[in-house]
């Protein structure tokens, strides 16, 4: 019987390619998971400055319906912030009033102006509010009896 030897050739370890191939699925795994969570930032975002619009709306209808100040109150939207404000129109507003949001990531677009009306809470205007976030958006929906929906 001859017994066999212990070469360099069986000893143990990882060789050069074995570690590159690790390395390769560990890059692609870390990828698709930056992807993944990429798109859930820009859902959490959407969504968050979505319902602060919501909020402000109905904390405008409802200053409005409890004549606060005695006066109406309404909603000014531009491209990239909308302001509260105090007065029939955006014009004519009480400029002391103003609550001005300046969102950084997203776009407004849709009704310019709604004025809701003292204790009735009816809307001056009716259609949709669109937030955009990239290739994301939601929409709000007022209705001249001031009901605001999504």
């Amino acid at each position: 019987m001859k017994l066999v030897e212990a070469s360099q050739d069986n000893a143990k370890g990882l060789t050069m390619i074995e570690i590159i191939v690790a390395m390769a699925i560990l890059s692609v795994i870390a990828g698709l998971g930056f992807w993944v969570s990429l798109e859930f930032y820009k859902t959490y975002n959407l969504d968050s400055e979505f319902n602060i619009l919501t909020s402000a709306l109905r904390k405008v209808r409802n200053l409005s319906m409890t004549n606060f100040n005695e006066s109406a109150h309404g909603i000014y939207i531009e491209p990239n912030r909308y302001v509260i404000f105090q007065g029939s129109s955006y014009v004519a507003r009480n400029q002391s009033f103003d609550e001005i949001y300046e969102p950084l990531s997203v776009n407004f677009s849709g009704i310019g102006e709604a004025v809701f009306s003292q204790l009735s809470g009816d809307s001056s205007a009716s259609g949709t509010i669109k937030i955009n976030y990239e290739t994301k958006n939601r929409q709000v929906f007022i209705n001249y009896d001031g009901k605001i929906d999504w």
